[in-house]
């Protein structure tokens, strides 16, 4: 038996990966979404399964020790990106800027294993902060966390933001799983266990093609991803500012249905199902 694995951040999928796909028995996906762009593009519907990654909800679990992080005082927004335009960081950084402009009592604290943002990162974030005149806070989280430590980060914020282009989503759930509120796409893999009663979701306002200049020589050139409304990364950031107690109540009341819908032991139960 042969089995590929594919996962997509894009409504379609290469070619060269269509047909490396025709001589596989099985595919393996990890969300619906990805099941959906695969199927678009030409790879047989019954040969596809579904199996989403896991989370550890002993490890991510709620209240654990908190960092100790200086200069990042008031309502913590913490996102985890790496600054590539899958990351869709400017629309983050911008949007955050337009919604604290007037307010000071909020910090984006950014984290990305330790690592400082690029030269060309760093410019990029001073340009946007000078076209809409942006004085909200940013903090870059200097240190590179093990595993073990990554739940203190989460429950040392209090939202947690992705509005990246996801095939599943992992930080989000990993998020969720630590009792915090989340903000995320309304179109993506994460849709696997994000909705509107347990979380905010940015919407999307169109598909945006995939240009040279948006991936110089990558192999999705000419594929299509989700553009997000960054009006509505604005509303839920202040949303969750002016309703924290309230949304941490909302993020605490679904956590059994994700544990039981994303431990090890459902993992384990939809690959075997998946590969018989």
């Amino acid at each position: 038996m042969k089995i590929g694995y594919i996962s997509t951040v894009c409504f379609g999928i290469p070619r060269e990966w269509v047909v490396k796909a025709q001589d596989k028995d099985i595919i393996l996906t990890p969300s619906q979404f990805c099941k959906s762009a695969i199927v678009k593009s030409g790879v047989e519907e019954d040969k596809i399964k579904v199996v989403s990654p896991y989370v550890n909800f002993d490890h991510f679990a709620p209240e654990k020790d908190k960092l100790k992080i200086r200069n990042a005082q008031g309502i913590r927004f913490l996102a985890i990106l790496d600054f590539s335009p899958f990351s869709n960081w400017e629309m983050l950084i911008e949007s955050y800027f337009k919604a604290f402009r007037h307010k000071q009592n909020a910090c984006l604290i950014i984290y990305n294993d330790g690592a400082m943002p690029n030269e060309e990162a760093i410019r990029g974030i001073q340009k946007i902060k000078k076209r809409v005149n942006g004085n909200a806070r940013i903090f870059f989280f200097p240190q590179k966390l093990s595993e073990e430590l990554m739940p203190n980060l989460f429950s040392s914020c209090d939202c947690f933001i992705d509005v990246s282009r996801n095939a599943f989503g992992i930080k989000l759930l990993q998020a969720m799983a630590c009792g915090i509120p989340v903000i995320g796409p309304k179109v993506g893999g994460n849709r696997e266990f994000m909705h509107h009663n347990n979380s905010c979701l940015v919407s999307c306002v169109s598909k945006e093609k995939i240009t040279k200049r948006t991936l110089p020589n990558h192999m999705f050139q000419g594929l299509s991803w989700a553009r997000l409304d960054p009006l509505d990364i604005s509303a839920y950031l202040l949303g969750v500012y002016g309703n924290i107690d309230c949304e941490k109540d909302r993020a605490a009341q679904d956590l059994t249905e994700l544990s039981s819908s994303f431990g090890y032991d459902n993992f384990v139960k939809s690959l075997s199902d998946a590969i018989g």
